[in-house]
């Protein structure tokens, strides 16, 4: 699901991701599955790169800004059954 891989759309546009307060290799980790998955359904005829207003897109250019150095906005992540914020 598009919506629960980008959880969070940021006023600036920004989509972050669950695992965005992880280490980079988790968090980039999933968004590479995400990056073969919306490709084979590409190749199919269905575009998840620009699905519900280019919501992966969002989420590859907030990855992309912090792991160049940009500041990006972060908002906490709680779990499925809220007992935690990660």
């Amino acid at each position: 699901r598009v919506e629960r891989a980008a959880w969070y759309v940021h006023p600036d546009g920004l989509g972050q991701g669950e695992e965005a307060g992880r280490d980079q290799g988790h968090n980039l980790g999933g968004w590479y599955a995400m990056a073969l998955l919306c490709q084979m359904a590409w190749n199919q005829g269905d575009d998840l790169f620009s699905y519900d207003n280019n919501r992966v897109l969002r989420a590859y250019e907030y990855n992309a800004k912090y792991n160049l150095w940009n500041d990006v906005p972060y908002a906490r992540h709680r779990n499925a059954s809220l007992t935690y914020t990660e």
